[in-house]
């Protein structure tokens, strides 16, 4: 009896071990994705800035310009309206019964 459960404190021991280990390279993965993710972003902000597009446009000879003030159309939006729907006509089931 003894020396099973010798056997069993050890195989939990190395349990423990394995589980341990598994944990520190699940955490070594999780600091490496977020320093990965946090450079793409900074990528991602150096990409987006106005500045650098404009030199890439230049650059690249692409012929963009600015939009004139009469190539832009503003467009509104109307208002909410919370009531019931009115683009369709009321539905009368007269010859339904329940």
């Amino acid at each position: 009896m003894m020396a099973g459960l010798a056997v069993g404190y050890v195989w939990q021991k190395n349990q423990i071990f394995q589980l341990g280990l598994q944990i520190t390279l699940g955490e070594r993965r999780l600091a490496q994705l977020r320093d990965e993710n946090r450079k793409l972003s900074d990528q991602l902000a150096v990409l987006n800035s106005p500045v650098l597009l404009d030199q890439r446009v230049r650059a690249l000879n692409l012929g963009l310009f600015p939009a004139q003030p009469t190539q832009i159309y503003r467009l509104v939006e109307p208002p909410a309206n919370n009531g019931p729907d009115r683009r369709f006509a009321a539905r009368q089931d007269a010859g339904m019964t329940q």
